[in-house]
């Protein structure tokens, strides 16, 4: 199963993982047809996918993947929104895929996707707040922007604020062993080699280059983006889990965290979470059978919600009328 990142940008994101389908964004609704014909020629028969779409793309954007949906199948791509900014996309398409790597549906990853953001710490220092509209920034803060030398420092997850860059310390409540990207577009070094420096020292840090929508993100000619998560990629997962547990589906095997499952609609007794509590988290194996039918024959929900036929006019009994 594969993810896509829909004009995310995810250099550097993935070590050790299968990296995802990384696609330009799309500005036009003509480049709908060429979305579908490229996503039919990346992904195998029948293997489903899910498109990470940043809420903040092109518009265009947002309706082609859903018209692509609509021609490929529901059950052919998924589509995951997210606000982050970019390199805290690329981090949600990371945290995904190594969902991807533990279970055998992707419907399973996508019921985890809030849960992974939730996960997920985002901050920038930035030369100027002026162009950012992303983030609600007092109105003090942009008249500063004209004449502060020292720049901002703006936080998006988990609570947006922003501030002038004073030098003051950065609590982001990383751990041992959490990953943080790095994006330097001619930011302030002092701020880098200080702040930032002290505020991710538990974290293994990668400098990647800034994705190319990162510069209109952040409204800002000069910036640092950073992304990170606050344990480790394993721990995200788990986290993940401990917030959202999943459940087997009796009928299809679907590990879901809804009530009712994602795949086949059946009703989930969520009381028997997979992977939380020292519980294993399932192996994926491709080549097994379908879940055989749950005890006592019963029908699939899917099937027995049908609502009966219409009837068939030519069959209607014919009255005649009273006089």
């Amino acid at each position: 199963m594969t993810v896509i990142a829909a004009g995310i940008g995810v250099s550097g994101a993935f070590d050790g993982q299968r990296r995802p389908i990384d696609l330009p964004a799309i500005d036009h609704p003509d480049q709908t047809a060429s979305l579908v014909e490229t996503l039919r020629s990346h992904l195998p028969d029948g293997e489903p996918a899910i498109a990470v779409v940043p809420t903040w793309g092109p518009p265009p954007q947002r309706a082609a993947y859903a018209t692509t949906r609509r021609v490929l199948g529901p059950h052919r791509l998924l589509i995951v929104d997210t606000s982050l900014p970019p390199l805290a996309a690329a981090l949600v398409v990371a945290g995904l895929g190594r969902v991807l790597q533990r279970f055998a549906r992707a419907e399973a990853a996508v019921s985890l996707a809030s849960a992974i953001e939730s996960q997920i710490v985002s901050l920038a220092w930035t030369s100027s707040v002026a162009g950012l509209e992303h983030v609600d920034v007092p109105m003090s803060l942009h008249a500063r922007s004209y004449v502060s030398r020292r720049g901002f420092v703006v936080r998006v997850a988990p609570a947006p604020s922003a501030r002038p860059a004073d030098g003051s310390a950065l609590d982001l409540g990383l751990s041992e062993g959490s990953r943080a990207l790095v994006a330097d577009v001619d930011g302030n070094e002092t701020w880098r080699g200080g702040v930032l420096r002290e505020a991710l020292r538990p974290a293994k840090i990668d400098l990647v280059s800034a994705p190319e929508a990162s510069k209109a993100w952040w409204g800002a000619r000069r910036f640092i983006e950073v992304a990170a998560t606050v344990g480790t990629p394993d721990a995200l997962l788990s986290a993940a889990l401990a917030k959202q547990p999943l459940v087997d589906c009796a009928w299809c095997g679907e590990p879901s965290r809804r009530e009712r499952c994602d795949r086949c609609g059946a009703g989930l007794a969520m009381d028997t979470p997979v992977g939380v509590g020292g519980a294993s988290l399932p192996p994926i194996d491709h080549e097994a059978a379908p879940p055989a039918p749950p005890p006592g024959g019963a029908s699939p929900p899917a099937l027995s919600s049908l609502p009966p036929p219409s009837p068939d006019p030519s069959h209607t009994e014919h009255k005649e009328p009273r006089t």
